[in-house]
Parts: structure tokens; sequence; C-alpha cells
């Protein structure tokens, strides 16, 4: 039989390692915090991103990838993929503007050779930058001269290709009107930002780069095609259209070297009709022929997106308006000028790119405008099978909004938010303690109508395994308490109130009866309801009904259990009287005792506190407006212990490992988004113990209450910031919180029973669990004084080929 220490994910695998290290000398102070963030919400949200001005390009992996012009998070665009084997949309990165870049180019964007992405943006100055394909990494790479950013005639038509060196080359586009008209500069650089040389300038430039046989650089302006050296030399006129009777020919389309090797391109205008052409010649400049010129009108356009080439022999591409300016199609040719065929006609695009992509599917994927708003679509190569896959909107909300999180009995993170899913009703959700495994575990706006809800409130763990829950609204009924099944992924409702009780605000926890005790709170009404409930959904009892004369202020429905199994909380329906109370209640409701008025505080009206603490030394701890406060369990030496400098918006404190207390300041820290604080149970001492970043991609405002996460550290939310600036599930830490077991001490005893010793901090009990399957857990043994004694033994003996352990803090 052999043992081991694996644990239930990878972030317990490295646990072991990370204490042992935490042991050795050589690292910092035990009170040193470390701050992360573990999972981003709205990463994932499908309104990400408006405006897309290109096709995607495919990636190395099959997936596409895009950017939109506008839209996202901060209105500055995204990039985006999609892939098309589940046809799911994600968004890689919100671009957030000023100098970290926004508004990106779709024709300059591109996957390069090390698999990362590059683009052009602008902040303002015109800007390239790269990311990694799962959008973590971003860089800004190089910032280009001044006059770079001013995109030309139609607006920002600047490009981006990889050479086959490894460099990258592309145009930037000057001047703002046809007199004089725009200049484009061509150039090349290191994907590191390196090396940046002008290559040459050209007249109305038109088109991106292509490379020939040999490396060199062919384009195409209004009225030429050019080619010249990858340094810049040899710069040379291969073609020169002749004038037509409205103009120039308008070559917006450029040129594709061919499977032939010949150079094949579009042109807007000229050809036998004065309908625009298909032309090839060779990379030398010598064989120029017209293989097709358009008979009709509506066949004419602006064919500004590359053709390509597919498998099947065919060239295809897209006109972004056809000549009557009110429909865009797309097309296919065969390389000897056969077979001509309009594929689809779209809503009017305009002067947008509007090229296709082949996906190893063998669809063609590109976007159009649907009417009301942009969709990607996708279509057969003949022309059949038309269909949208992604919508991309006219207007983007925040559909997501985190706003409680617990541990399980499964040791995993689950949580609320309250708005996402479906049908935007709010949804339960399940991550592991490292911010892995992120699952929908239900969402409130699908499935039978029975078990349909509107924005959960709170959120609880059973010792059973089961989630339990309060919901705002269920159904069409009122408030809801509802518990949930992981394992099995069932869902009942085990108390619904009547329609017009609703839960504005509430609480729920599994007390050390087993019962579980509530509290919800309905403005329009001003009363809050006290109640409690089996987990079985047997034994409902309302407990107290509380309600307020007063003028309307917001609801609290504070609740907690003391040491002394007592129930204690805070409630502003308290008859004519505009402070809060702090009040102490038996567990069958029959007395209520009034322990204090709580008020500290410049408004404990409007904002009261949502939560209480009762530490293990017997005292109560709260917040209200922008103070912290303390109580012993009878109300008497009701102090301020410490006054912030803005609103807390009421969080909920922690008793930390160390016997101090521990909240979340939203406004905290240098930068004044957020930070960890702490200090000592009489309110001296005071300390912030971390502090999170300004970075607006970083989670900020942390909100709500911490937990411990199963090593120790500590795990909350914050309200804002993040990929999406919806939020995100954070973590701090320090080697004086970590749990975990040394694996050096591991091995039998004189007596054949298997052991070894827990790591921990001082003053915490720490549990020792088993199984046999990684699947099935049972306390083995609590240790409650390991700084003492931080043994434990298995005398059981196995014959399966494995037994796993696993130390966590209860």
């Amino acid at each position: 039989m052999r043992f081991s220490t694996r644990c239930l994910s990878r972030f317990f695998v490295g646990l072991a390692l990370a204490l042992i290290s935490w042991l050795s000398p050589a690292v910092a102070s035990a009170d040193t915090f470390e701050q992360r963030d573990l999972y981003s919400f709205g990463q994932r949200d499908p309104q990400g991103g408006r405006q897309p001005e290109d096709p995607p390009i495919l990636g190395a992996n099959g997936a596409l990838y895009g950017t939109t012009r506008i839209g996202g998070t901060f209105g500055k665009g995204v990039v985006y993929r999609f892939q098309p084997t589940d046809s799911s949309y994600l968004v890689l990165r919100h671009f957030v503007g000023g100098t970290d870049g926004g508004s990106p180019m779709g024709s300059a964007f591109l996957q390069a050779g090390d698999g990362r992405l590059y683009g052009l943006a602008l902040n303002p100055r015109l800007v390239l930058y790269s990311l990694a394909t799962d959008g973590s990494d971003y860089r800004l790479v190089f910032t280009f001269p001044p006059g770079a950013e001013q995109g030309g005639v139609f607006g920002r038509i600047n490009w981006l290709r990889a050479g086959p060196d490894g460099l990258l080359y592309g145009i930037y586009v000057t001047g703002g009107s046809n007199t004089p008209p725009s200049t484009g500069t061509l150039f090349r650089i290191g994907r590191d930002g390196a090396g940046f040389q002008i290559l040459a300038t050209v007249i109305d430039p038109s088109s991106p780069l292509t490379f020939g046989a040999v490396g060199q650089l062919f384009g195409t302006t209004f009225d030429t095609i050019y080619r010249l050296e990858t340094n810049g030399t040899g710069f040379q006129t291969l073609v020169t259209f002749p004038p037509t009777t409205f103009g120039s020919t308008e070559a917006e389309g450029g040129v594709l070297r061919a499977s032939d090797g010949m150079l094949y391109g579009v042109t807007n205008r000229g050809g036998a009709n004065g309908f625009g052409m298909v032309y090839r010649l060779q990379e030398n400049g010598n064989g120029f022929e017209v293989i097709y010129s358009p008979t009709v009108v509506t066949e004419q356009g602006h064919f500004r997106a590359p053709i390509f080439e597919s498998g099947d022999g065919f060239l295809y591409g897209a006109a972004g308006e056809d000549g009557f300016g009110t429909q865009s199609f797309l097309w296919r040719i065969r390389k000897d000028g056969t077979g001509w065929q309009v594929l689809r006609r779209l809503f009017f695009n305009g002067r947008g790119t509007t090229g296709v992509v082949e996906a190893p599917d063998g669809l063609l994927y590109s976007f159009t405008t649907g009417g009301q708003s942009d969709i990607l679509f996708r279509i057969a190569k003949d022309g059949s099978g038309f269909a949208p896959v992604h919508t991309f909107p006219t207007s983007e909300g925040f559909p997501l909004i985190p706003i409680t999180l617990v541990r399980g009995a499964d040791q995993r993170l689950y949580g609320l938010t309250d708005k996402d899913g479906i049908a935007g009703r709010g949804t339960l959700f399940r991550i592991n303690a490292d911010g892995t495994g992120y699952t929908l575990q239900h969402d409130f706006g699908t499935g039978p109508a029975a078990e349909q809800a509107f924005v959960p409130k709170a959120l609880c763990a059973g010792t059973d395994g089961a989630l339990y829950g309060v919901v705002r609204q269920e159904s069409n009924a009122g408030a809801g308490v509802f518990r949930f099944d992981p394992k099995t992924g069932a869902f009942t409702w085990l108390q619904t109130f009547a329609s017009g009780i609703l839960a504005d605000r509430a609480t729920l926890f599994l007390a050390s009866d087993g019962l579980l005790y509530g509290a919800i709170d309905t403005n329009s009404a001003k009363t809050e309801r006290i109640f409690r409930i089996a987990t079985n959904g047997s034994g409902f009892v309302l407990l107290r009904t509380l309600t307020s004369s007063a003028p309307s202020f917001t609801g609290t429905a504070a609740l907690t259990e003391g040491p002394d199994n007592l129930l204690y909380g805070v409630t502003t329906r308290n008859g004519t009287s505009t402070v809060p109370l702090l009040f102490r209640l038996t567990k069958d409701g029959s007395i209520l005792m009034p322990l204090h008025d709580v008020n500290v505080g410049a408004n404990p009206a409007t904002n009261p506190p949502a939560d209480l603490l009762a530490a293990p030394n017997g005292r109560l701890y709260g917040f209200t407006s922008e103070v912290l406060f303390a109580a012993e369990a009878d109300g008497s030496n009701f102090q301020a212990l410490h006054t912030f400098s803005a609103t807390t918006f009421s969080q909920r404190l922690l008793a930390g490992f160390d016997g101090k207390i521990y909240g979340a300041l939203p406004f905290g820290g240098t930068a004044g988004r957020g930070s960890i604080f702490r200090l000592a149970p009489d309110g001296s001492a005071y300390e912030e113990v971390a502090q999170f970043p300004g970075d607006p991609l970083q989670g900020q405002a942390p909100f709500g209450f911490l937990i411990t996460a199963p090593d120790g550290a500590f795990c909350g939310l914050t309200q804002g910031g993040g990929l999406a600036a919806h939020g995100t599930i954070f973590r701090v830490s320090s080697p004086a919180q970590r749990v975990g077991i040394a694996t050096d001490s591991l091995g039998f005893d004189l007596k054949q029973r298997f052991g070894g010793h827990v790591v921990g901090p001082a003053g915490r009990p720490i549990d020792v669990l088993r199984s046999d399957d990684l699947q099935n857990w049972t306390l083995l043994q609590r240790i409650p004084n390991p700084e003492a004694d931080a043994t434990f033994r298995d005398p059981a003996t196995s014959t399966l080929p494995a037994r796993f352990y696993w130390a966590i803090a209860p």
C-alpha cells in the first residue's frame, strides 16, 4: 500500500511544497500579505464589443480571433475569440483606452509565428500591442511617431502583416482629405518593438502588404500596383491603372499570391464594362491580364478586403457595397476567370472591409450588418447554409455582478450573481479554491417555471454538502428559500413567501442546532421577517416580524449566531425610530431584547449594518456608515472602534487566525481601489495589510465579506475591475495563514500507523481528512492546538493502492 499527499485540486498539490519553503529562513516575514485575483467575472460577457471592422483571422488552433472598434466595458473595443466547433464567443481583452490603448484596428491584426496576437490601436497615439491567445500578458510594444494616428481619408485604414523573417510589416496612413491625398508609410518592426524602420511612402494606399515567393512586398494604391524589397530598397511601380470616367480605378482589394505563383487582385472601377475587374499578373509585373469584368452594376463594388484562395481552386472575396450602394455581397471565381458567382447578398456595409475567412470546418466566416446590429455569420463555399453565429449588439449592459461567496462542504467556493444567465435573473456558480474550474451550477432564469427566480440574495453551505439560499422573488411569488445539491443538480424550494413579501435584503446561515435561520427585509412594506426552517424544508417558523412607521429608509436583515447560541441582529424596523437597533433574540423567537441603538456614523439610517460578527471573544462587531463599532453581548460597552474616511458600505468582518479583526475597505489603499485591514479586538493597532492595485483590469472595490479558504487564506469579491469591470474573486494570503501537510514528515510509526505533521497558524485548529478515491473525504483527526502537537495518525489499514490525506482550516 502506498500513500500520497496529493489533494483535490492542483491548488493543494503545490501547497505542501509552498509550506516547506515557508518554513525555511529565506522566506519573507510571516506577516507579508499577498493579494491577487483568482477569477474575473464578465470575461465571457456575450455582449462584449461592438462594430467589428474586419472578418476574424484564423488562429493556429482553429479558433477565429478578431477585434471590435468600440464597445466592451470601457467603450474602447475588445479582442474576441470565436470557436467554430461550439460557436462559443469569448472576450479576451477589453481595451481600457488612454495609455493602455483602444479602438483596435481589425485590418491591423494578426497571429505571428510565436503564437501571440499583434495589432494596432490608439492611445491616442498609434501603438503596436500584443497579447497571448487566452487574453493574458497584454503588452504595449511600440508607440509610432506623431501623426501616425491620423488614419487617412476614410478613417483608420492601417494594416499589419507577419513576415517570413519573423518581423512585422505594415502601413500607417496620414492625411485627412484627398487634397492633399493620403500618404501611406510602409514600415517594419520586431515583435518586441525593436528595430522600427520606415521602408517607403506611397500616395493613396488602398490595401495591406502581400509577400511574394522570395519575400518581396507587394501592395496597391488607388491607381497602381507596386513592389519593393523587405529592406525598403528596389521600390517599383508594376502597373499603373488608366483613369476611368469617374476618376481612379480604386484598386482597393490588394493582391494575393495564389498557388500558381500569380498575383490576383480586384478593383472597384475600370475593366471592360466600367464595373471593376478581377486581374492577375506575374510577380515581375509582366503578363497583366483581366480575367473577369462584371457585366452589371450590382456586381461592381468596393473590394477593399483581400481575397483568399481555398483548396477547391476558387478565389473568394467580398464587396463592402455594390454599385448602387445598397447591398454588400460575397463572391467567388476560379483562377482562370470562369465560375464567377455571387454567393450571398447582404445588408449594406458601407466602405467597411468585409472579407471572408475559411475555418477548419470548411465554412466561410465574416460579418455583416443585420439591420439593427452587426452579426458574425457562416456560409458554405457554394453559398448555401447561411447562418448567423454571433450578434454584436448596438448597446451593452453590465449583465453580471457577484454578490456573495461561501465555502462548501466539498471545500470548493460557491457564490451568487444577482444578474447574468439566460434571462439575466442571477446564477449560482462554483469554482475551485485556486480560481480554476468555474462552472454554472444553476441559472435562475431557466428550467421549469417553478424553479425560476429573480435576483438571489443570500447563500450558505450545509454540512450535508448542499447549498441553501434566499432569492428576492420566486417565480411569480415573493421571496424564496431554496436548497441545491451540487452532486445531483437537484433544486428545491424549502419555503416561499406571498407575492408581496420580497427579499430586498436577506441573510441565511446554518446554526449550531442544525437548523437554518434567516432574515428578509422588504423595503416597500418597511418590514423585516426573521424565520427558522429545517434543511429538509420542514418546521418553518416565523420567529419575528419587525415593522417601521418612520419615513422610508434602507432595511438591514443583519442576523448571526453568538457564542452563547442566541441570535443577534441589527434592524431598522424599529417603530418610529430611524436609528438602527442592536438586539438579541432567543431561537424560538419568544424573547427579543433591545441591546443598544447603533447611533454612530454620519448616516446610520441610510447605511445600516448589513451583517454582524459575533467574535470568539464574545463581542459583537459591525459596520455602519463610515464607522466600525463593537459591543458586549449584552449591549454594554458600545463604542466606535475606528472611523474611516469614506463610507464602508456595511462590510462584514472576520475573526482572523491571529485573533485580530479583519475586513475589506472598498476605497482603501494608496490607489483608493480597496484594501484589506485588520485591527486588535479593542480597536487599536489598525493597519492595511493588503492593497488593491489601480489597474482597472484587476479587481477593485472589495465588498461583502471575507471567507477562509481551505488553506487558511482569505477569499472575497470585488465589485469592480477585472477583465470586464464586473468584479473578481480575490485571494489574500500570508505564510502565517497557510495550512498543509509537511511531506517530509510522512511515514509509519512503530505500530505501523501512517501519519505525519501538519503546519499552520498558531491558535487555529486544523482538520486532517482522508480519502481512498479523491471523491469521498472523511475526517481523520482534528488537531486543536497544532503549535503544541502537530501530529496526526491513521490507525486504519486498507487494501487500496493509495490513500490520500488533506489538511484544511475548518
